[in-house]
Formats: structure tokens, sequence, C-alpha cells
């Protein structure tokens, strides 16, 4: 029965490789799915190396011994930043977010002589018993781990809390329920996992070996996601479920227009673009572009033209900079600049540069974003 049984794991993981394989490189542009990608990546790795963990592999790769760990410690910055990049849609990840993984660079820091010392000694630690020092460290990170998780999995689910107090567009409803379910299983094995750590360390045998429960679940889960992969390929690749939002929205533009015939055609097409960026947030999309509401939309290039110019006066930049300004605008009231710098406050509300920001700030307000949060008590 073991024998089957590693036998799976060993297929889970090679499986979840594959799957990491195909998230790290489709769509190209898609950030979420690399962060994904990584998650499933340091799963299959962990699996196999748990496999591996009773038999003579560490003795024939003594150097490889603790790494498990280190992945282990970047599992759950990985599953935050996946939710929060897959609601915010930026297809860029700000270089402040590799704090994230800290802890896990420490881990490979402290642990770092153990790759360093000859084979053989490390092999005799593996036979005769680690030093206390590597004891010591390793139930630090242990405990370390359960906490982190705890704070990740709250975070997230804070991130999930106010995408569910949004309206919901089709996409974003859609994008609810996926995250939703790909924490409730995030969760309930981290509480597996950490049932199991606790009980090792307060030398207590249970009747259910958490451990192998543990990392059944990660290999369940990634032929979960293989599954959808092929049966829900919306939920990684977002064009298909844009084309499903922009049909939903044009045939509530058609709704519309059958109940108000004489209403203006470009008066009637800016609100439902309105409508489109201001639900979905598309401005906060640093490089959005014209054909990004096309896809949205269902309109042609020249219907977004005519609606923007010749109904609003505006053009398509000077609105969604307008857009963003307004989000600017809100995260300063918010005091949000006095926990980031202002070019990170830039970015958040969707510009692609400091410039731009401060040109288009002080063209709206007259003043400098330096200016006018001191005039206002910032």
């Amino acid at each position: 029965m073991d024998n089957y049984w590693s036998l799976t794991l060993i297929s889970g993981g090679i499986l979840a490789l594959f799957l990491a394989l195909y998230l790290l490189l489709y769509p190209a542009r898609f950030l979420p799915n690399k962060l994904l990608g990584g998650l499933v990546f340091a799963w299959a790795l962990t699996v196999l190396m748990f496999n591996f963990k009773d038999t003579a592999f560490f003795l024939q790769y003594p150097k490889l011994y603790g790494t498990a760990d280190f992945l282990v410690l970047c599992c759950s910055p990985l599953m935050f930043l996946y939710v929060k990049y897959y609601i915010k849609g930026n297809p860029r990840m700000h270089k402040r977010e590799l704090g994230h993984f800290v802890p896990a660079l420490s881990y490979l820091l402290v642990i770092s002589p153990m790759f360093f010392i000859d084979p053989a000694e490390k092999t005799s630690w593996l036979l005769e018993g680690f030093p206390e020092w590597y004891l010591w460290w390793s139930n630090f990170f242990n405990l370390f781990i359960i906490f982190q998780w705890m704070l990740y999995a709250i975070l997230s689910l804070n991130r999930l809390q106010s995408l569910g107090q949004t309206e919901h567009a089709p996409q974003r409803s859609f994008t609810y329920k996926w995250l939703s379910g790909f924490l409730a299983v995030n969760i309930l094995l981290w509480i597996i996992g950490t049932s199991g750590a606790v009980l090792e360390l307060i030398k207590i045998s249970a009747v259910i070996n958490m451990f192998q429960l543990f990392y059944s679940g990660l290999t369940i889960s990634a032929l979960g996601l293989s599954i959808f992969a092929i049966t829900k390929p919306k939920i990684f690749n977002p064009s298909i479920l844009q084309q499903k939002s922009a049909a939903a929205s044009i045939k509530n533009h058609e709704h519309d227009s059958l109940a108000e015939p004489a209403q203006n055609p470009q008066k009637a097409h800016y609100e439902m673009l309105h409508k489109i960026l201001t639900e979905q947030k598309l401005y906060l999309k640093t490089d959005l572009k014209m054909q990004d509401l096309c896809a949205e939309s269902g309109l042609s290039y020249k219907r977004i033209s005519e609606a923007f110019n010749g109904y609003k006066q505006q053009s398509f930049h000077e609105i969604i900079n307008q857009l963003r300004l307004q989000e600017a605008l809100s995260l300063i009231s918010q005091d949000f600049h006095r926990q980031y710098t202002l070019p990170h406050l830039a970015e958040m509300a969707g510009f692609n540069s400091k410039t731009t920001f401060n040109r288009i700030f002080k063209k709206q307000t007259g003043l400098t974003p330096t200016e006018y949060i001191q005039n206002n008590g910032g």
C-alpha cells in the first residue's frame, strides 16, 4: 500500500511540474499565472522531497536537505500575491513585493553552512543527529511557517472581501468564486499541515499521518488545477473571460437601446464604456490600450473614438488619465502617501511614470502632488 501511495505522490509531483511550466509560459503577459506557476512549482518539489525523505535520497544528495522548508516559506507569499494581482489585473509587480520573500532568503542564509560543509560531514549529521544550532533554527522556522501562513491567509481574505463588496460585473463575479475556492483549499491544507507540525513538536502520534494527508492534498490540488486548465481555460486566460464580459455588456447595451430608441448612440456608447472602465477599474492597468477596451466592450476602435471625442470632447488618454487622477486623489485622502512613496502611489493609480503623474496632477489641480498634500494637511 505504501508503495502505491508513494507512486501516486511521485506521479502527482511530476504532473505539478508540468502544470507549473504551463502556467509560467502561458499566457505570456498574465502575471498571476507566473505567481501561481511558482506556487505549484514549490508544491511539486516539496511533494517529491517528502516522498524521498524516508529513503536514501538525502544520503546520496545531502546538500539538498533543508531546501523543502525554503520552498514552504515561499508558498504563502506566492498565494497572497496571486490573489492580489489576479484581482488587480496589473501586468507588472512592484519591486517592493520582493520583501515578502525575505523570510525564505533568511532561512537560506541561516542554514547556509550546510551547503558548504563537506558532504561526508553532512551525511554523518543525517545518520547520527543534527547539531543543536540547526535543530534550534529548524524549530524556529517551523513555528514561523505556521504564523506566516496565518498572516497571509488573513491578508488574502481581506483582498477577497474587498472584491466581494464591489458591484459584480460578470468578470468580477467569476473572479470572486474562483479565488474563494482557491483560498479555501489552501487554508484547509494549512490547517492540516499545521496540525501535523504541532503534533510532531509536542511528540504526540495521531491515528492519521497528517503530513501524508497534507502532501496528498497538494497532489490532489495539482490534479484539480490541471483539470481546470482543460475544462475552465478562462481561469488562466483572461482574454476568454473578457470576451464573455464584453458580450454581456453588449447585451445590456442592446436592451437599453431598445428601451430608449431616441438616445444618442455616441452617448450610449460612452456610458457603456465609462461603466466598464469604472466597474472593472481597467484604468489601473499601467499599460492600458484602446484595444483592451475594444475587447472588453465589443465596440470597434472607431466607435470608441467617436464616443470619447464626439460626445465627451476628450481623447481616450485624457479620460483614462482623469480616472487615474481621481484614484490618486482617493488614495491621498486615505493617507496612502504616508505609508508609501508618491511614485508607488502613482503606479497604484495606473500611471506608468512619475513624470506623467506629476504633469496630469498639475494640469488638473493647479498644484504638484507634494503641494496638494501639504495644502490638505498631509
